[in-house]
């Protein structure tokens, strides 16, 4: 089996996937240090902490689907140990209200815009979904102004799950709400964007954390 950067070892796809598509899964994750270079960040936004809405995830042991924030936390936690902590995830409570403060919703703005992977998780009020949206906005309109034909650099990718608005999702160059004949070219970024944005989404919907994480590991795998 082909290993990957992060001490992963790509294995056949699960019943769940298209035979073309790669599921990771961990080996020789002790290979890793706690000093590895940081290879990239993720934020993962979610509603405030204390709403018990249950999420499609759960984790290897759990019998029910676990809320949005502790689904968060797993996937995180699953991520530093797969990644020997060279992927650094921040989960974000969000919570946008006439009561949140400024100067914390700014902060959490400026980490999420920086993030090379920024993930919106079952937000779902009107004024979440709205943040989400400007975020989202954002970081395509900076990462459109950061590249041009002569300089083409784009490991930042962005999904919204299970969230009151659908978004199209963006991974490297492949942008859904704007594709191109790119993407239709086999060795493009374009088209290599398109083809991990679908074994993602797949991953996704198996609804489990840990496989979660490991699409993660996909995404830097090839981007990072």
């Amino acid at each position: 089996n082909r290993q990957q950067r992060f001490g992963f070892a790509l294995l056949p796809t699960s019943r769940h996937t298209s035979r073309r598509q790669t599921h990771l899964f961990a080996n020789n994750v002790g290979e890793l240090s706690d000093n590895s270079a940081l290879v990239g960040t993720v934020t993962i936004l979610v509603p405030s902490a204390s709403s018990s809405a249950p999420s499609k995830f759960a984790g290897p042991d759990d019998a029910a689907p676990l809320s949005y924030h502790d689904a968060a936390v797993a996937i995180a936690e699953e991520v530093s140990k797969l990644s020997g902590k060279s992927i650094r995830v921040g989960v974000e409570t969000l919570l946008v209200s006439s009561a949140s403060s400024p100067t914390d919703l700014a902060a959490t703005r400026q980490r999420a815009s920086k993030a090379d992977v920024l993930l919106g998780l079952g937000l779902s009020s009107p004024a979440d979904v709205r943040y989400l949206s400007t975020l989202f906005r954002e970081r395509r309109l900076t990462d459109f102004n950061n590249s041009s034909p002569w300089f083409r650099f784009n490991k930042r990718c962005q999904f919204a799950l299970d969230c009151g608005k659908p978004f199209a999702p963006i991974v490297s160059f492949y942008d859904e709400a704007n594709p191109n004949f790119l993407c239709n070219i086999p060795w493009t970024e374009e088209a290599k964007g398109r083809e991990t944005m679908y074994e993602m989404m797949n991953m996704f919907e198996e609804g489990q954390v840990d496989v979660f994480a490991r699409s993660i590991g996909v995404f830097f795998d090839r981007f990072g």
